[in-house]
């Protein structure tokens, strides 16, 4: 399995057990993108050699060999010194543990500090991370800010991609896009009804598809039968009226399945 594109992968770690989930958890993400694994202390003793032994022994302590990562010890501000050898070296991540005291809660100092500041996508690792994923919750931030970008950059992609349609038609016209918008929304509203309650994203694009060619379908089967252009419209209109009812009869006939379903409980 190979994750993502990684070439280099940068673990900050104590030289206490605190660290050895976040440890493990860079040597399993290095070996799945096939990276390379470098991990970093930052210590102020002033007896690099020392410290650089006792690396190597915590490094053995968790089951990794010496010559599986390159290893750095380097002096400064840890959150400061963390981001910079990430800058030189040519970082694509930054793993490292929350905080140092295993009873502590929320991020500590410098885990805060570093992903703060870095320039690179961080992942805090409190325990091991068990490859490959199973389930992920993704946080959405839905300030105001962040609407505003979401709806600018949306409607930048509508008008590149409107400039791209009229000069490959070589005209523009104010309603050469109501017919496309029609037909996506009737294809979205189709989908979402007819989708099982429980499909996942895939099912739902599935019968999303499902939905446009369920569309183009009818408006081909009005075609055929020899409507005229303003016929073809009202049977348009009427079509979209109808997808926009169907969620309601069907919420309708799964209350009712479901007042029978339990009527028929009771009776027994």
């Amino acid at each position: 399995m190979r994750l993502l594109r990684l070439k280099t992968v940068l673990i900050a770690i104590d030289l206490d057990e605190t660290g050895s989930g976040a440890l493990r958890t860079a040597e399993m993400v290095a070996e799945a993108a096939g990276a390379a694994l470098h991990v970093v202390h930052v210590s102020n003793s002033g007896d690099e050699s020392g410290t650089v032994t006792e690396l190597h022994a915590t490094l053995r302590r968790t089951g990794l060999a010496i010559d599986e990562a390159a290893t750095h010890v380097v002096a400064g501000e840890p959150s400061h010194a963390i981001n910079l050898l990430a800058d030189r070296i040519g970082a694509d991540v930054i793993v490292l543990g929350p905080h140092r005291r295993r009873d502590a809660t929320g991020l500590g100092s410098t885990a805060l500090a570093v992903v703060t500041n870095a320039a690179v996508p961080c992942l805090v690792a409190r325990s091991l991370l068990r490859l490959p994923l199973q389930r992920t919750v993704v946080a959405v931030d839905l300030s105001p800010r962040m609407v505003e970008l979401a709806l600018a950059l949306a409607n930048g992609l509508v008008a590149f991609s409107g400039a791209l349609i009229a000069q490959y038609q070589g005209f523009a016209d104010v309603t050469m896009g109501v017919g496309t918008l029609v037909a996506g929304m009737a294809a979205v509203i189709l989908g979402e009804t007819l989708k099982p309650r429980r499909a996942r994203l895939g099912g739902t694009i599935i019968m999303v598809a499902i939905g446009a060619i369920v569309f183009r379908a009818l408006i081909a089967l009005a075609l055929r039968l020899g409507l005229n252009p303003i016929d073809l419209k009202l049977a348009t209109a009427a079509f979209v009226l109808l997808t926009l009812a169907l969620p309601n009869f069907n919420f309708g006939f799964r209350r009712t399945a479901a007042v029978a379903a339990a009527g028929g409980a009771g009776a027994r």
